[in-house]
């Protein structure tokens, strides 16, 4: 009915349909499908609904009563051709990924806490431990009676900051701390510090915090401890 209606009406009319496809951008086929009730070969319900509006309309063919005849056949003729896939099965793919991300943050912890514990227990002679209590309350400014004694110095940086530490032997490191970053040194005979910005870090010795050694944007060049004081030595 739908085929033949549009097909009698354009024969009728002498209209070519590779004209009437140029001018309603419809590819050719299609149309043709149409007038030969071949919905086997048209898209998905919604286009075949457009094109037979747009081609009933251009004919001055009322397109009401073809689409509800489409609707009746064409939609059923589709779903036994292009039958709905079935619903896929849950992919498996993501509770892998899930597995994977918790066993990758399991592994970063345990070499987190390993990194972790191999600086907070340094070892001193006689078998001690920084991280250990003592039997009582120690000057960590002050050099202690024992001259084996190891100190321990920790910064963390609350603003950008450029830091060079002296320690043994002439050894030095020079750094740059971002804020929220922290690093540790031990050395038995103190530390010689030069600080870029020294109100934007805060520094502990032996545990005992000292605080920012400066103002904020101040230059500063300190040693950690000053012998026999319990001030520290400043050579700004």
């Amino acid at each position: 009915m739908i085929g033949e209606t549009l097909k009698k009406n354009r024969e009728d009319r002498g209209l070519d349909l590779h004209d009437i496809a140029g001018k309603l951008k419809i590819r050719h086929e299609y149309l043709r499908a149409i007038e030969d009730d071949a919905f086997e070969k048209l898209p998905p319900e919604v286009y075949t609904k457009g094109y037979i509006r747009e081609y009933a309309r251009f004919l001055g063919i009322d397109p009401g009563p073809l689409i509800k005849a489409y609707s009746e056949k064409g939609t059923a003729l589709h779903d036994e051709i292009n039958p709905r896939p079935p619903a896929a099965r849950k992919s498996v793919l993501p509770r892998i990924v899930f597995a994977a991300i918790a066993a990758a943050i399991v592994l970063i912890a345990i070499i987190l806490f390993t990194h972790l514990s191999s600086k907070m227990e340094i070892p001193l002679e006689g078998g001690k431990n920084l991280n250990k209590p003592s039997s009582g309350p120690v000057d960590a400014t002050a050099v202690p009676a024992n001259p084996q004694q190891q100190y321990l110095l920790k910064v963390v940086a609350g603003e950008t900051t450029w830091l060079r530490v002296e320690m043994d032997d002439g050894k030095s490191e020079e750094v740059l701390l971002k804020p929220g970053q922290s690093r540790e040194w031990a050395s038995r005979n103190g530390f010689g510090l030069k600080i870029g910005n020294a109100g934007g870090i805060r520094v502990m010795l032996n545990g005992k915090d000292l605080g920012a050694l400066g103002r904020r944007g101040e230059v500063l060049k300190v040693r950690l401890p000053r012998e026999g004081s319990n001030h520290l030595s400043d050579d700004r």
